[in-house]
């Protein structure tokens, strides 16, 4: 159940990243179709300009990568990382895991144009209207990370 999850939400991330590119979106799985229509709705409405979509990001400073899977321009002129998520509930770990694409993102465009805020993107299974998360708190859910990056290579990685 777990990798049949981990696998359509791959999937419904491949087509949202085309269609924020501009590219065309063809042959959407079934599973995936109401996640699709989900962040289509989101970003005609809230989306002004796309700076990149699933790009990988190197930190030279704390040694770390990440998949970054949008960086906009909202409407109102908010320059903010998102993270498309699938699942229905949320987790604690999603606010730390966007301040780093955050982090990741400001060092890729060395501040011009700088992400300010995070948020995760809960697109619906049902087509239904995306349920967005900004991170209010972008400096302590990065602390947040790196607490938890510096106890990961103490801890498990050593092993």
């Amino acid at each position: 159940v777990l990798a049949y999850a981990a696998d359509r939400g791959t999937r419904a991330h491949k087509f949202c990243n085309a269609y924020a590119l501009g590219s065309p979106v063809v042959g959407i799985d079934e599973d995936c179709r109401g996640f699709f229509k989900s962040f289509r709705n989101w970003f005609d409405k809230y989306v002004s300009e796309v700076y990149f979509a699933e790009k990988r990001l190197y930190c030279e400073t704390y040694i770390f990568d990440g998949q970054c899977d949008l960086a906009v321009r909202l409407v109102d002129s908010q320059n903010i990382i998102v993270d498309i998520k699938t699942p229905i509930q949320t987790a604690a770990t999603w606010p730390a895991q966007v301040a780093a694409y955050r982090h990741l993102a400001n060092v890729y465009t060395k501040g011009k144009p700088t992400f300010s805020r995070g948020m995760s993107l809960r697109v619906q299974r049902d087509g239904g209207r995306a349920i967005a998360k900004i991170y209010k708190n972008p400096d302590a859910d990065f602390n947040n990370f790196l607490s938890a990056l510096v106890a990961y290579r103490a801890f498990v990685k050593t092993k």
